[in-house]
């Protein structure tokens, strides 16, 4: 199933997903374009996930390789435009930045 994502420039918190946009620190862990899942986040905004590769354990991404993943859903994919001459609603589509395949 594809779901819709919203890249944010934000810290990251545990459980949410983060794609890596500026690998620097990454020893072949990760690449740019990688989608990772946080399980820890450090003080300093480091988002720490486990490895997918052959060597075992965990690996951080600084706060300036990533972005954050946010779930858009139907409701949250609309924006509100109000007409001045009678005051009614009209929902309008916004534009999604991110599509992935991800397992939930």
């Amino acid at each position: 199933m594809k779901r819709k994502y919203r890249e944010v420039k934000r810290k990251a918190h545990v459980g949410e997903r983060i794609r890596i946009v500026n690998a620097q620190l990454h020893f072949g862990h990760y690449r740019n374009g990688d989608v990772k899942k946080v399980v820890e986040v450090g003080a300093d905004g480091d988002a720490w996930f486990d490895s997918n590769t052959s060597v075992s354990g965990r690996f951080f991404a600084t706060r300036r390789e990533y972005v954050v993943l946010v779930p858009v859903s139907d409701f949250a994919n609309r924006e509100v435009t109000t007409y001045k001459l009678i005051g009614i609603p009209i929902w309008r589509k916004t534009i999604v930045h991110y599509e992935a395949e991800v397992a939930e």
